[in-house]
């Protein structure tokens, strides 16, 4: 659950005062430079105000400061996949499904890291994966469909559309 400091800063920071939201958060972890919250959200405020180096160094902190929370580790290598270290984000989903093998962000994460790196078969165990833990996400069925599709199993990748579409007929 969320903390006021979260809230705040978010709210902040999707209304334009991103330089606010960071400003609060940094002043909140130099008071408290072990609270794993104020670090962790120091550092996506700084990926979002695109400082990705510092941005790192406070997500990694956070990793350091709770290492089994799965969540932490996430974060992390959705950074690290969209600056281009896929390599690093697969190492750290693969992290999270260690300690927590339910952890269906990380299965998404991990199928799409895979497929952007053309490792079809890691993409497709891990969509099928993460698609057991949540048959119904539709971001899920759709990128597995997608890798499906990519691997040559088309009719597969429809079946699975189609299939998403009759139980869930408010996504069409």
């Amino acid at each position: 659950m969320p903390s006021d400091l979260w809230d705040r800063a978010m709210h902040d920071a999707d209304h334009g005062r991103l330089n606010e939201a960071i400003a609060m958060v940094r002043m909140r972890q130099r008071m408290k430079p072990k609270d794993p919250e104020a670090t962790e959200l120091l550092g996506l405020l700084l990926f979002r105000a695109n400082e990705v180096d510092q941005a790192i160094h406070f997500l990694q902190r956070g990793v350091e400061l709770l290492p089994n929370e799965p969540v932490h580790r996430h974060n992390l290598a959705n950074v690290l996949d969209r600056v281009g270290r896929t390599q690093e984000a697969i190492r750290l989903w693969e992290d999270c499904l260690r300690i927590n093998p339910e952890f269906v962000l990380a299965w998404m994460g991990l199928a799409t890291a895979c497929q952007s790196i053309d490792d079809a078969a890691r993409s497709i165990e891990a969509g099928e994966r993460g698609l057991a833990l949540a048959p119904g996400w539709v971001d899920m069925v759709r990128n597995h469909s997608n890798t499906l599709a990519r691997v040559g199993r088309v009719e597969d990748a429809a079946a699975l559309l189609r299939a998403h579409l009759t139980a869930h007929p408010h996504e069409a």
